[in-house]
């Protein structure tokens, strides 16, 4: 008989969700910004990004001046992974997309 793990999504000491499959609690743990643990240990922390709240409507796009994915609306608060090149690398959707910084003219930390 094969051995099962059980891996628990934990977020400020409290269980979102236990399940038997490593990459759905990946996928559970990046959404909401959590951790896991099995068998007593943390095993994976998700990438959490810094908090900013944008200043004006953005045009989203999938890198540094390129095909605009969508826009954000001024008041949009976004979880910035990277400044970069006055590039913010944000999470958007189901992965990571880009929003000009103009030095702080169009988004500012939360």
């Amino acid at each position: 008989m094969g051995s099962y793990k059980t891996y628990y999504v934990m977020k400020n000491g409290e269980n979102l969700k236990t399940v038997r499959s490593l990459q759905t609690a990946k996928e559970l743990a990046e959404q909401a910004g959590a951790e896991i643990v099995c068998d007593g240990e943390c095993i994976y922390k998700a990438n959490v990004g810094e908090r900013y709240i944008l200043t004006s409507l953005m045009n989203v796009r999938s890198s540094p001046g390129g095909e605009i994915l969508g826009t954000a609306s001024a008041g949009t608060v976004v979880e910035v992974y990277e400044i970069k090149d006055d590039w913010l690398r944000v999470k958007w959707k189901d992965g990571f997309a880009y929003i000009q910084y103009g030095n702080g003219q169009f988004a500012g930390r939360v």
